[in-house]
């Protein structure tokens, strides 16, 4: 799939810039005292997540994963209030 659709950019060297990032990002995080939220564990692998014939953006599908996994994960941290009551938790919850 990747090479027919993306085909300027093979899979090894597009998956290295995103370790180099991955690196990056901690570094950064790491240097402000900025938490580091690890979503590798949010299961999003496979073609399900992802749009036709686009093997980099999350469809419908990935990113509600993402953003649900993502939430919680921040709630966990403790780096955002958890909403009042249920009638709030559709409205953007407060960030630290």
């Amino acid at each position: 799939m990747w090479a027919q659709h993306v085909p300027f950019a093979p899979p090894e060297v597009t998956l290295a810039g995103y370790r180099r990032y991955d690196q990056v990002l901690r570094a950064v995080s790491a240097r402000f005292s900025v938490p580091f939220i690890e979503t590798a564990s949010f299961g999003l692998r496979g073609t399900s997540f992802y749009g036709i014939a686009d093997p980099i953006h999350f469809n419908n599908r990935g990113a509600d994963r993402m953003g649900r996994d993502m939430a919680e994960a921040l709630l966990s941290a403790r780096l955002l209030d958890p909403p009042a009551n249920a009638s709030n938790a559709e409205h953007s919850t407060a960030v630290r």
